[in-house]
């Protein structure tokens, strides 16, 4: 991957003032790992949502989410669990940062957890499911 900054639409490979690094992935890595989810997971359909997740989120985080997903009962399932998990919690966090009130950012404790942080969070919460006799196992 290389960094560089994304300048009206258009790819910057030197330091764009007052804009936000953006990854770039190379699209065969992104197709390559879409065609590996389609096969192990064996649904087509949902080619075009991998490719967004792994622009989204990044190789390393969709193969770790792969590699969770392969001990549990339906993997696809699984990592689709995960996937979104991560989808809501990002999701959440962009709402907070918007906003304009400061004092909103500054009291929700999920806009100030790092990644590894809230993939912590995630594995307690999986845990915590397993032993709660309420919650239903998977598959």
């Amino acid at each position: 991957m290389t960094n560089g900054y994304l300048v009206n639409g258009n790819w910057d490979e030197g330091k764009g003032k007052g804009q936000l690094p953006v990854k770039h992935i190379p699209i065969e890595a992104v197709d390559k790992l879409a065609d590996e989810l389609v096969a192990e997971y064996c649904n087509s359909e949902f080619r075009k949502w991998y490719c967004a997740l792994i622009n989204q989120h990044g190789l390393e985080r969709v193969i770790y989410w792969r590699g969770r997903a392969a001990s549990g009962n339906n993997p696809a399932r699984l990592f689709s669990y995960y996937a979104k998990q991560a989808g809501d919690a990002k999701q959440s966090m962009a709402v907070v940062t918007s906003t304009s009130t400061p004092s909103a950012a500054a009291t929700d404790p999920i806009a100030s957890l790092s990644d590894e942080e809230l993939e912590a969070m995630m594995d307690a919460t999986l845990e915590a499911d397993k032993s709660n006799p309420w919650v239903a196992p998977d598959g």
